[in-house]
This record gives structure tokens, C-alpha cells and sequence, in this order.
């Protein structure tokens, strides 16, 4: 069956020749079918030979960009994976609570293997979401903004009817598209949408955490959209929808090593997980954690030296004391 599908997209740059609509969407199809099947399904032979077929069908990336400027983003780490220690202890380095190493990095949603990416939502509820500690967990939760005078050039995910409709981002993203997409000749509109609509449902594809082989096709996206290139743009940061959420809130996925250049580390707060509630509808915004602060929201951070700004520890103790003796009707 593959013998016979399409090798790739473009057939001849040179003379700016596509292949065929229907032989392309006839290999989009075949994807659809591994990835709804079960990419972890394959061996690891037929993963390998995957991953060069997709290297070579996807000769051209077509992305949508604007200037982004997030108000405020949250990330959640997870102390114990970080600090290998049995109860977590803190985290002592800003890059602690960026994204995990190049070679510690797994497939993701918008990154492979070896590639180190952060991931961050624009509220706190949706990074729980996305992230769900349980009991005894021990994290992290970082707050950042945009620095002034910085932007991030950012592709959104859009282009379904399942997040149009419920997520103003993709959305907006989908109506700068159709105004583009006037200008452009019929052929090339239906060419740019059906691999659109099939890289959109692959990001919105809902993933086991213990099979992350199933963001290949996101990933393999992302990943050339964050590759370097000799264009004066080039894509810093992916907006896709939660999928936890029910697609209504929006998650970034930004290039790691350009985190501390475009964004501030406003505060961190790490705290114990003493409870977890996932059973409640995911589009409201109620407590989902029982927590215990194991220190205060920090905001006194040395980014030079790597090195959050703990309080003195006697100090920090007398204060916990004396918040836990306080009567639970004071609400001063």
C-alpha cells in the first residue's frame, strides 16, 4: 500500500509544481489511519521507517505567524523528578524550573526526542489540568510575563470546528487565515487546508502520558517550525488548545533556550500536594488541589547565578506557625 502513495508534497521546487490535492490528501488519509490505530502499536522497525516517510512526504511547512505578548504564563514542576530526592526538597536554579534538558526530553506535543521545549499555560487551572499532581506530589509553580520590548513570533493551532468555536485564540488565528487565504488561487487554498486540518488534528489528538510515540506528527511539526532557518522569521512559540480543557484555554509550547531572554520570572511558590479533584467539569474554574505552601510565593530570583531567593528558613517557619495558629474566619 505505501509503494503506491505519494513520496512527498512539492514535486519540483524549481518550477513551484505540487503533487495532486487528492494524492496528497490520499496519504494524509493513510497517516490518519496509523495515527488513530495507534502509533505505539507499530514496531520499532516500522516506527523508524515511519519517521524517514514523514521526513521526506513533508518537504514544505506552511505556517500562519503574529507578534504574541502573554500577559502571564504558568508552568508546573515537578520537584521529585527534578531533585531525585524522596520528598522533592525545593528547587534552587531558575533553569530547574525551565524545560527538562535536551537529553532528558521524550516525544511531546511540539517537540522530539533531544529537544528541549517549555511548556507553560495562561492560567494556573489549565496548567494543573495539563500537569494533574496528586497526593504527595511536591511542585513547583513558576509565573512569568512577557519583558517589555520583547515579543514572541507565534503559529497557532486552528482550522477544526472543535476549537473554532470554543477558544478565542484559535479563532482569531482562523480568521487571519481565511483573510490570507483570499488572496491565493483556489488550488493552492485547497492544498494549504487539507494538510492544515490534518496537522490540527493531530494536535488536538488526546495522548496517554505513558505512550508519548503518539505525538509523533505534532511533534515532527513542531519541531520544523522551531527548526533555525536563513528567513527573517522564524517561529518562537506554538499556541495549541488544552485538550484537558475541552479545548477552550490555550497552552504555548516556547523554544527553552529562549525563555529567559523573552519572559520574566515574576514569582514560584512550592507547595504539597495533600488532594487532587479531576472528577469536576474541566471548563470550570474551581480549587482543584488540596496544598500545603512549603514556602511563600518567591519573587527575589538571580537569574545571572542561576539561584531562586529562598527566606531565611527560621523566619519562613515563625510565619507558617503563625499563619496555621490564625482562626479560619480571619480573614486578614
Amino acid at each position: 500500500m505505501t509503494d503506491k502513495l505519494l513520496d512527498n508534497i512539492v514535486k519540483d521546487f524549481d518550477r513551484h509544481l505540487f503533487n495532486s490535492v487528492s494524492s496528497i490528501k490520499e496519504k494524509l488519509d493513510y497517516y490518519r489511519q496509523l495515527s488513530k490505530s495507534g502509533l505505539s502499536n507499530l514496531s520499532d522497525e516500522q516506527f523508524i521507517k515511519l519517521q524517514i516517510d514523514i521526513k521526506k512526504f513533508f518537504n514544505i511547512q506552511f505556517t500562519t505567524f503574529t507578534d504574541a505578548y502573554p500577559t502571564k504564563l504558568y508552568r508546573i514542576s515537578f520537584n521529585k523528578s527534578i531533585t531525585n530526592q524522596d520528598r522533592g526538597g525545593t528547587l534552587k536554579k531558575v533553569t530547574q524550573i525551565l524545560g527538562p534538558p535536551a537529553d532528558k526530553s521524550n516525544f511531546n506535543r511540539c517537540n522530539l526526542p533531544g529537544e528541549s521545549i517549555f511548556y507553560c499555560s495562561l492560567d494556573f487551572n489549565t496548567a494543573v489540568w495539563e500537569t494533574k499532581p496528586k497526593f504527595d506530589d511536591v511542585i513547583t509553580i513558576s509565573e512569568w510575563e512577557i519583558k517589555e520590548g520583547e515579543k514572541l513570533m507565534l503559529h497557532t493551532i486552528f482550522n477544526h470546528p472543535d476549537i473554532d468555536n470554543v477558544n478565542d485564540d484559535a479563532r482569531k488565528a482562523y480568521e487571519g487565515y481565511l483573510k490570507e487565504m483570499d488572496k491565493v488561487h483556489p488550488k493552492q487554498y485547497n492544498l494549504i487546508d487539507t494538510i492544515i486540518k490534518f496537522i490540527t488534528e493531530e494536535f488536538i489528538k488526546t495522548v496517554d502520558k505513558d505512550k508519548p510515540r503518539e505525538y509523533l506528527f505534532s511533534a515532527y511539526f513542531a519541531s520544523e517550525l522551531f527548526r533555525p532557518s536563513t528567513d527573517i522569521i522564524r517561529i518562537e512559540a506554538i499556541a495549541y488548545p488544552s485538550i484537558q480543557r475541552k479545548f477552550g484555554v490555550t497552552n504555548l509550547a516556547i523554544i527553552n533556550s529562549l525563555v529567559l531572554q523573552k519572559l520574566e520570572l515574576v514569582a514560584s511558590t512550592t507547595i504539597d500536594v495533600l488532594s487532587s479533584n479531576y472528577e469536576i467539569d474541566p471548563t470550570s474554574n474551581e480549587p482543584l488541589l488540596g496544598v500545603f505552601p512549603a514556602y511563600r510565593r518567591i519573587t527575589e530570583f538571580d537569574i545571572e547565578n542561576d539561584k531562586i531567593i529562598y527566606p531565611d528558613p527560621q523566619i519562613e517557619l515563625q510565619h507558617t506557625i503563625e499563619k496555621m495558629m490564625k482562626p479560619k474566619n480571619n480573614n486578614n
